[in-house]
């Protein structure tokens, strides 16, 4: 049996189309699962950036129980397998700890978004006590999944020791396995189809720290007196919980009658964006798989985004859609932003769809 332990389903992340697509997946392959239920203390982000702080332990706590409950009613069984979809899971350590008490043999699969290692993440401040549980998780799992080869390193290079900083663990490298995050172009494609481009630049990504905000905001007043239209989107009901970018965004938005915030919208009218934007401008400091590039990619949105991350592997090493310098961000945004033609980057993108059967693949499901 195949167990997956799905992240809680908020509507402002990816975790409702995740938590579908999988099961769409699993289904049409016609492969028995079953879902780990939890119970949602919260139906959006109330404290913190990716997760609500208090709602994401409470969910998988909830989902830890139930797994409790399999185990002491004998239901698991050995080659029973268990899908992780956020490796960084308070307890996970217990399904181990209960598979070799009750004698089972079982597999534990875990996909790893981030973690405290990852630049100006939420979690970088904990890392003096969680690098200990990110390497005891990775210890635990079978195989751990990530979205890009740069993710894969940047792990490596800075949880994979053994005793000493220079004796690298290289069997623990082998089990990550670089499967793309999973998405499915269909969404967006279906979304943009016919819309019409406008002269417009925007900024998709989360309006946090390492996001950047501020680089496009100097952006927009540089360019406040040209008939380039500026965007900022979010799922959220505000823009940001913190009050020092949201005050910069106030004040650029009463300097700039081009500046145009949107707030509380939906997949598809973030999607519809998308499609009448000719620029996608991301000067985030740190991507371990950047889903917002990836659907700028299918709406045809030319992307202008940092030279590093995962940004090289997903455009195919292709320098003219990245820069280094903020100068090198403007001209190309004042490049791109007067293209007439149509544009097509969506190949780029669409070999993600095959990222959940990579997954099943590695699980040994299919």
């Amino acid at each position: 049996m195949l167990y997956m332990v799905n992240l809680e389903e908020l509507p402002e992340r990816y975790t409702v189309q995740w938590a579908k697509w999988f099961r769409e997946e699993l289904r049409g392959r016609e492969i028995e699962y079953t879902d780990i239920a939890g119970d949602q203390l919260t139906s959006s982000v109330e404290t913190g950036k990716v997760l609500d702080a208090a709602g994401t332990n409470y969910f998988k706590f909830s989902q830890l129980q139930t797994i409790c409950t399999l185990f002491r009613e004998g239901i698991i069984k050995d080659g029973d397998k268990f899908f992780i979809a956020d490796m960084w899971f308070p307890g996970l350590e217990a399904i181990p700890y209960m598979a070799q008490l009750y004698n089972k043999k079982i597999d534990i699969y875990g996909f790893l978004h981030a973690g405290s290692y990852t630049d100006e993440d939420f979690a970088q401040p904990m890392q003096i006590w969680a690098k200990y549980f990110e390497r005891g998780w990775h210890q635990l799992c079978t195989k751990v999944f990530v979205g890009s080869e740069y993710h894969k390193e940047k792990f490596y290079d800075k949880r994979l020791w053994k005793q000493e900083p220079s004796i690298w663990d290289i069997e623990g490298k082998d089990k990550i396995i670089v499967t793309g995050n999973p998405f499915k172009s269909s969404v967006v494609l279906d979304v943009v189809k016919g819309i019409k481009k406008e002269r417009q630049v925007i900024f998709p990504n989360r309006f946090d720290k390492e996001k950047r905000p501020l680089m496009f905001l100097e952006l927009v007043r540089d360019l406040k007196h040209t008939d380039i239209k500026f965007v900022v989107t979010t799922s959220r009901n505000k823009l940001t919980n913190d009050n020092d970018l949201m005050r910069e965004a106030e004040k650029t938005l009463a300097e700039c009658p081009n500046f145009t915030i949107k707030v509380g919208l939906t997949k598809e009218e973030y999607y519809q964006e998308l499609g009448k934007s000719k620029v996608f401008f991301s000067p985030t400091i740190e991507e371990n798989f950047g889903y917002c590039l990836i659907e700028s990619l299918l709406a045809s949105c030319i992307p202008v985004v940092r030279k590093d991350f995962s940004h090289i592997e997903i455009l195919g090493g292709n320098e003219k859609l990245m820069f280094e310098y903020y100068h090198e961000a403007r001209e190309k945004v004042l490049q791109y932003v007067n293209v007439d033609k149509p544009v097509t980057f969506a190949p780029l993108a669409m070999k993600y769809d095959k990222s959940i059967e990579n997954i099943l693949k590695e699980m040994e499901v299919i």
